[in-house]
């Protein structure tokens, strides 16, 4: 069998090409590449330095970003094995004491906002167990043996080693990963950015590896700028060529007119030249022009307004951001408390499928394994709290509808034509069961 970093390798260079190819969207039978004639970027251009470019570097792009990993963990669970808040179970207390020691939900914000930027994220645990960073983390008497938790992207966590052995249950997975601990950013250009100062490997043991929008397989997930990124740039042209356009409109041309009967020297003209640098230049208020006729030249200033709002519409549907929480604006109250709830519903669905599942309970059985937290008896679960509380008017407009219900109800009671029982319609409207009624004593 080809050794599986091999087929790997091939693999994504056929990928590659093929996007590379689709990707340019060829016109003309391949004679005009749209993507090339509009200034995008090539495939091969966008990696993952790329992307994190782009992040640090432009201004809506770092907010489609960090928008859903603000929006998940603003406000964290609870994390409990025992329901009752009256009881603190060893599981529960040691959590605490970890969570409030090293920031965990601070640094699980972190972990999701730069597993976006690039194709995954990685945390890395910081643990005393007197082994080698390259070597499977070892048993832990307790919590205090995790020292720290570190989050690095994809251009500072390589995969070093893939799982070969096809009997595995992590076969096709990362075994190394090389961290590069620190990275120089004082030169231009990505290989300046990037360029690794500190290079440790680090065995699978000790990462959390956290990809978000995965599509064919469980470690490579979807940047979070790669669907929006033609767009992005065609803001950048539209804000960047308005404020130059409006520079230069602002600063307009002059046409110098000579007099076809004026009768100039070398001289004049050499005072007249010099006459008009130093307008220019500012340095004078004034121009003598006799025999020349000075017309300021017209200038259109643009309104880019229609075609901004067309790019932040097609970001907002792509990406899902609702545009008021892209841009931080509203437009009309109705639109945004839609927008609210939606975008509400989304992280809480991304809190279900995404935040809880693939890095919190990931991090914790990764702890639980290591000895570091006690395992709990009968489990444990992640408590969201709600996002959203009903204003006064909504509030209203739940308990009209809950009279409604209620006298309907009890009109097809007194009709007898009621199609459900009383516990039933309670059970419907989110009341708690009545209590079983005592029997009553048989008079003697």
């Amino acid at each position: 069998m080809a050794d599986l970093n091999v087929m790997q390798a091939l693999s994504m260079v056929t990928q590659r090409l093929r996007l590379a190819w689709y990707g340019q969207s060829a016109l003309f039978d391949g004679r005009r590449k749209v993507w090339d004639s509009l200034g995008y970027p090539g495939l091969r251009e966008r990696t993952a330095e790329f992307y994190w470019f782009r992040y640090k570097y432009q201004d809506i792009a770092r907010r489609i970003v960090r928008a859903p990993a603000d929006g998940t963990w603003q406000k964290p669970p609870v994390v409990q094995e025992d329901p009752d808040p009256e009881v603190s179970t060893p599981f529960e207390q040691a959590w605490e004491t970890l969570q409030k020691r090293l920031h965990v939900y601070a640094m699980c914000k972190r972990a999701d906002r730069i597993a976006g930027i690039g194709r995954y994220g990685v945390i890395l645990l910081g643990v005393r167990d007197g082994r080698n960073l390259d070597q499977p983390m070892g048993t832990l008497s307790n919590e205090s043996d995790v020292l720290y938790l570190s989050v690095y992207g994809e251009p500072h966590a390589k995969v070093a080693a893939w799982n070969n052995n096809p009997k595995s249950d992590r076969f096709g997975r990362p075994e190394l990963y090389d961290i590069h601990l620190a990275a120089d950013v004082q030169g231009g250009g990505f290989k300046t950015f990037f360029q690794s100062v500190a290079t440790t490997r680090v065995h699978w043991t000790r990462i959390i590896h956290i990809a978000d929008e995965l599509d064919e397989d469980d470690i490579f997930g979807t940047p979070r700028l790669e669907a929006v990124m033609n767009r992005l740039i065609d803001i950048e042209k539209i804000v960047g060529g308005t404020g130059e356009m409006y520079w230069n409109g602002a600063n307009r041309g002059i046409q110098w007119d000579v007099d076809k009967d004026a009768k100039f020297t070398d001289d004049d003209y050499q005072r007249l030249e010099t006459q008009i640098s130093e307008y220019l230049d500012g340095l004078r208020r004034m121009v003598k022009t006799q025999g020349v006729t000075a017309n300021v030249l017209a200038s259109n200033q643009p309104e880019p307004q229609e075609a901004l709002q067309a790019c932040i519409a097609l970001i907002a549907g792509t990406t899902g951001i609702p545009q008021r929480i892209l841009i931080g604006t509203e437009a009309g109250k109705l639109g945004s408390t839609q927008d609210e709830r939606a975008w509400t519903n989304r992280i809480e669905e991304r809190r279900e499928n995404f935040a809880e599942p693939f890095i919190l309970q990931e991090l914790i059985n990764r702890l639980i394994v290591a000895k570091a937290l006690p395992a709990p008896a009968a489990g444990y679960s992640a408590g969201w709290p709600k996002l959203q509380a009903m204003n006064a008017s909504e509030r209203a407009q739940v308990g009209q509808r809950l009279a409604n219900a209620a006298k309907s109800f009890a009109d097809a009671e007194e009709k007898g034509n009621n199609p459900i029982t009383a516990g039933e319609f309670r059970e419907q409207i989110g009341l708690p069961a009545l209590p079983p009624s005592k029997p009553q004593a048989t008079p003697e």
